[in-house]
């Protein structure tokens, strides 16, 4: 007899939802404070619940079933699980929040009326999580942002712009190589999430700033990723990355990707001194 393994079984899952959903929310609630409900008092019960979640959203097969739990679950569990407190257990299910909040959307089970409502409260929350010293989570978080801004591409108003850009700055320093390359995704639909005059000013010239330094990068693979970042600054203001590509072009070891970007930069409009 053939043995079936948990994700073919949590595939089937779908037409038992309203009843498991539930039961989930139940003894994984809390509030977007991330204050425990008085009903999931046993954190080991509540991250079981977190992680029998996270391998239901996973699991491929129940696709037209999910969109109508997600709202409950965004709201009831997975926005507070993510608020960061301390300790290795609350770490733990801060992780497996977010693990259930990457499959949410990487299934396509928010829709954009969803994710709208929700941003005020889950970006915050997604911008501390950035700092998380476990890196998994770090990389999960930078993900997930990503695949946020893609689904409301200039949806983002000035002020989560002001609040998030420092945050990601940050991790093209992390510690681990997978949160650097993910962060450097996370920036390329960042400069889409929002009008570009919510960018201008200081915003956009202090990230420029930042991201060519790491233009020059030992990694290639960062040098890459980067490059494709920074051309999605020059519709927000080509002049500047002219002028400020064309400053560094001395500094980096190969003026490759600069003289590229300043020839671009042209192209739109910009112009280097």
């Amino acid at each position: 007899m053939r043995r079936v393994s948990s994700s073919e079984v949590a595939g089937l899952s779908g037409p038992h939802l309203e009843r498991l959903v539930p039961i989930i929310v139940r003894h994984a609630k809390q509030g977007r404070s991330g204050a425990m409900e008085a009903i999931a008092t046993d954190a080991e019960l509540q991250l079981s619940m977190l992680a029998i979640l996270e391998t239901l959203l996973s699991a491929p097969g129940n696709e037209q079933y999910w969109p109508s739990h997600t709202p409950v679950l965004l709201q009831e569990v997975l926005v507070g699980n993510m608020v960061w407190k301390a300790g290795r257990v609350a770490s733990t299910v801060r992780k497996v929040a977010v693990a259930c909040f990457y499959s949410l959307l990487h299934n396509g089970y928010a829709d954009k009326p969803v994710l709208f409502a929700i941003a005020p409260h889950v970006l915050p929350i997604l911008k501390t999580d950035l700092d998380d010293y476990d890196a998994s989570t770090r990389q999960l978080v930078c993900i997930s942002l990503k695949l946020m801004f893609e689904a409301l591409p200039g949806a983002m108003s000035d002020q989560p712009v002001q609040e998030l850009y420092p945050s990601l700055l940050k991790r093209l320093d992390d510690s681990s190589d997978e949160v650097r390359y993910a962060v450097c995704q996370t920036f390329k639909a960042f400069f889409l999430a929002a009008p570009p005059a919510a960018f201008r000013g200081t915003v956009i010239d202090y990230t420029l700033d930042q991201l060519l330094v790491h233009l020059d990068d030992q990694d290639p693979a960062i040098q890459g990723l980067l490059f494709e970042v920074i051309q999605n600054c020059i519709p927000i203001d080509a002049p500047r990355v002219a002028k400020k590509a064309a400053a560094v072009r001395s500094a980096h070891r190969s003026p490759k990707y600069v003289d590229e970007l300043v020839r671009m930069a042209n192209e739109h409009g910009g112009a280097a001194p």
